[in-house]
Formats: structure tokens, C-alpha cells, sequence
């Protein structure tokens, strides 16, 4: 038998969809000092998830893209700023070739994009080739990037098997485990 919990007192007053208990996965990734490139996500996750009305962050700040690695859910926005006096734009490709190329000449000037397929994307700055960033746009909520020390943990994933996977985003390079996630804290290291 399952046992069901609301996802919130206001859907539980109108007895609206009950969803399964959740867990917890959480771990080290060994990063070696580059745990800022790195993400943990899990796959297979049922359900329908979409990132609209999401806003997440990327700045362009002494010719450097904060943060390099950005993980978004897909249907995001992407709200990509300007902090320097001069012209940068943000030119962003996938396997397939350009995604999106767009200017933000003045500083303080922000523009959103949204990113609407799950996937890798590259992203460089024309006029300052030295800048590069990473978006990584994911099917599902679940996911997470470790701390400076490689720590992770992804919160209120559904019971079910799935299979977790550690990116190394710069170097395009992955390791996937599979875990079976109940009610409790469910221990991964990479």
C-alpha cells in the first residue's frame, strides 16, 4: 500500500492530487577543486515538469559569466545581464549549431531568453572569446550542484528507481549510478 502525503495544506483543503511520499539523495562527487563545473541530476523521473514563469541568472561581469555552469529546468528564463561598460552579447550553441545569438551593449541592461528544449548548451561572447558558460537545461526539478567541497542533495524526489548522474559539464563527461529512493536519505558518492 502507498502511502500518500498532500504537496501542500492548500491542495490537501481541496482535496485536490495527493503525490507519494518523498526522499532524499544526497553525496560527495569527487570535483577536485572544479566543483563549480559539475551537476548532479537524476533521469527518469515520472511526471510533466515545465520551468515557465522560472527566472534564472546569468551575468556578464569583468568579461567573466557568473555562474559557469547554470542549471535551469526546461522552459526556464533566462535572464542574462550586463554588468560591464562595454559591449558583450551572448551567443549560444548546442550540437546542432546556434541557438540564439544576442547583443546587450550597455551596461546594467538586461534581456531574457528562454530556454525551452532539456539539453546542453554553450555559451560564448563574440566580442570577448576569452568568456564561456555553460547552460544545462533539465527535464525535471531533480537536480542539484555540489558545493565547493563536492557535497549534493537533491530534496522531495518521489519514491521510485532512477538513474542519477554526475556531469562534468566542461569536459562533457558523465558517470550514472542507479538509486531506489523511498522515504529516507538514500547516500551516493561519485
Amino acid at each position: 500500500m502507498t502511502v500518500l502525503r498532500w504537496a501542500s495544506p492548500l491542495l490537501a483543503a481541496l482535496c485536490l492530487t495527493p503525490v507519494a511520499l518523498a526522499g532524499t539523495v544526497a553525496g560527495q562527487i569527487a570535483c577536485d577543486g572544479r566543483c563549480a563545473d559539475y551537476l548532479v541530476y537524476l533521469e527518469g523521473v515520472p511526471g510533466s515538469f515545465s520551468g515557465q514563469g522560472q527566472v534564472v541568472k546569468l551575468e556578464q561581469k569583468d568579461k567573466v559569466f557568473i555562474p559557469h555552469v547554470v542549471p535551469l529546468l526546461a522552459g526556464s528564463t533566462l535572464r542574462i545581464g550586463n554588468d560591464d561598460p562595454f559591449l558583450h552579447n551572448v551567443h549560444a550553441y548546442d550540437e546542432g549549431g546556434t541557438v540564439f545569438n544576442i547583443s546587450i551593449p550597455i551596461q546594467g541592461m538586461t534581456l531574457d531568453q528562454v530556454i525551452a528544449g532539456a539539453g546542453v548548451y554553450a555559451l560564448l561572447c563574440d566580442a570577448h572569446p576569452e568568456m564561456s558558460a555553460y547552460v544545462v537545461a533539465l527535464e525535471n526539478p531533480f537536480f542539484a550542484q555540489p558545493d565547493e567541497t563536492g557535497a549534493f542533495e537533491i530534496v522531495e524526489v518521489p519514491e521510485g528507481s532512477y538513474t542519477l548522474v554526475a556531469l562534468d559539464v566542461e569536459n562533457d563527461n558523465s558517470v550514472r549510478k542507479t538509486v531506489t529512493v523511498g522515504t529516507g536519505r538514500v547516500a551516493v558518492d561519485f
